[in-house]
């Protein structure tokens, strides 16, 4: 167990401090827990979004007994999230990283090294677990119940992601010590991607199975309250149901039951480790080594002229695609983003959709307004799609150990620079596109809009991508374990998601605070535009002898 604990503790500095010069440093320290405060406040907003979500929805569940429902969906829905980021972070994890080899020198014993690296990978899941749960907690509390409720809220929060995360990892185990090909980390990453969705559309499909009762069940089940139809919900997943039983009727023996399974399963978990990381852990490469002989006519087949920077981009979206956690953190984003804006239009009242076409009635008669809201719309998105998905400021650190051969190129530093922000615009745009083909079909607005909105995007996305690089390039995370790292537990990414919220309310500030008319909005606009491109530029001027030398 001391030795869990001295890997445990060792693990947790490494991944958040980079390095022991990092760890040790009080300045990196004070910088360090000032983001996480930084970044606790910007998501305080989403987390008060969620508890009025969570707080209406029970109000409508209290008046049928139907409060069960409301728990089953939290509760299943922060179970699959945490299963399925775990399928495609814990091979980088366990087996990909650069420590891991080091671990296995170690006098520890496997299930030593996986323990120790299944807390530090818990550790994280319980950010995403206290973004769910606490509203959720505080929407419950308007019910007024016990205190054991309370009890039961604290200990399945904190058991909530060990089930699924146990069995992501034993999955993997499983597939990396019996299946030969997935010790190629690029065959493993498209089958466990593959995995991923095929799941989620089994998942889907599964989640309607009650739409085959018939509907004189349904309203009997309704009318009966009870919490009758949460008992029909997740029942594929047993921790769901028993959790869901302690919180709404205070059965500890389901509490129990809890608690039983995830010790068990975490039993077998460091059996396994003991038996299979060894084994699973060898033979391990980066890429398959292809079979095909090269000469002048195959080689004149598979290679093509085409400009430095085109070749530089797709390099750069190719890696994004196909890792992983890149995929997950960098891309997945833009998608998500466009799902939770238009997700409430979707399940929204009759009487919504008749304020929204009342609303869409006052703008088309009204072209200066439809004009400076297409403006401010514009900037707005693609200040949040560029700030949000982290591409740009984490573009150098997602290459620290390809520095070398960046630097060998035949191509200038500035060429290099502007293929990545390209890149992360690009990434970006594609939020920008999803809302605006989202808009065409709920909004009837004139192509004037539509045009100045995607005109003011692109050039919004640009400025900020240029803007955020800057921050990867003076301070890259250099020192990672694995590619997760290198996105998700990096300063860089926070500063992004904090400029992605600063920018907007300086912007809307000024904006509402002082009236602007239409003229002075595009003039606001335009200013913040070119000023984050001179800034850019004058950066690449004076910053260049510094740019890829870091010791």
């Amino acid at each position: 167990m001391a030795k869990l604990l001295l890997l445990t503790k060792v693990m947790i500095k490494t991944t958040l401090g980079g390095s022991s010069q990092e760890i040790t440093s009080s300045r990196s320290k004070l910088m360090r827990w000032g983001l996480y405060a930084l970044l606790l406040v910007a998501f305080l907003p989403l987390m008060g979004s969620l508890y009025f979500l969570f707080n209406h929805t029970l109000e409508l569940l209290v008046a049928i007994d139907q409060i069960s429902i409301l728990t089953n969906v939290v509760l299943a829905g922060v179970t699959i999230f945490v299963f399925l980021l775990s399928l495609l972070q814990i091979p980088s994890i366990y087996y990909y990283a650069k420590d891991t080899e080091s671990f296995l020198a170690l006098p520890v014993k496997p299930y030593q090294i996986l323990g120790a690296k299944f807390i530090t990978t818990l550790l994280y899941q319980y950010l995403f677990v206290i973004f769910f749960m606490v509203p959720f907690g505080l929407a419950m509390a308007q019910t007024q119940p016990p205190l054991l409720f309370y009890f039961s809220l604290v200990i399945i929060s904190i058991l909530l992601p060990v089930f699924p995360l146990l069995v992501s990892s034993l999955i993997i185990m499983l597939l990396m010590n019996f299946v030969p090909l997935f010790k190629n980390k690029n065959a493993m990453n498209i089958i466990i991607g593959f995995i991923t969705i095929v799941f989620a559309v089994v998942f889907s499909l599964s989640s309607n199975s009650m739409g085959t009762i018939s509907n004189e069940a349904l309203i009997s089940m309704l009318q009966q309250g009870n919490d009758s139809i949460a008992s029909l919900m997740f029942t594929f997943i047993p921790t769901i149901n028993l959790s869901a039983r302690a919180l709404n009727h205070l059965e500890l023996v389901s509490l129990g039951g809890v608690i039983i399974i995830n010790v068990a399963l975490f039993a077998l978990y460091c059996v396994f480790a003991q038996g299979f990381y060894l084994n699973g852990a060898q033979g391990i490469s980066e890429s398959a080594r292809s079979k095909t002989t090269f000469n002048s006519a195959t080689v004149g087949k598979h290679t093509s002229s085409q400009p430095v920077i085109i070749a530089l981009i797709k390099r750069e979206l190719i890696e994004l695609i196909r890792t992983p956690a890149y995929l997950l953190n960098c891309i997945s984003i833009t998608i998500l983003m466009p799902a939770l804006l238009f997700g409430p239009y979707l399940f929204s009242s009759a009487s919504s959709d008749i304020d929204l076409v009342a609303y869409q009635g006052l703008l088309i008669n009204n072209n200066s307004d439809l004009v400076m809201i297409a403006v401010i719309a514009g900037f707005l998105v693609g200040i949040f799609s560029s700030g949000l998905n982290s591409v740009s400021s984490t573009a150098i650190s997602r290459d620290a150990y390809q520095l070398d051969a960046l630097r060998a190129l035949p191509v200038s530093k500035n060429t290099i620079i502007l293929s990545k922000v390209f890149t992360g615009s690009l990434v970006s745009l594609i939020t920008v596109f999803t809302l605006f083909i989202g808009a065409l079909f709920i909004l009837s607005l004139p192509w004037t809009f539509y045009v100045i909105f995607i005109f003011v995007s692109v050039l919004s996305v640009l400025s900020v991508n240029m803007l955020l690089i800057i921050i990867d390039v003076i301070k890259p995370k250099m020192n990672w374990l694995s590619e997760a790292q290198a996105v998700k537990q990096n300063f860089n990414s926070f500063l992004s998601i904090i400029l992605s919220l600063v920018i907007p309310v300086i912007y809307g500030f000024v904006v509402f605070y002082y009236q602007l008319n239409l003229l002075l909005v595009i003039g606001l606009t335009l200013l913040s535009i070119m000023l984050m491109m001179g800034i850019f530029a004058l950066f690449l001027k004076l910053y260049q002898s510094h740019i890829f030398n870091y010791h």
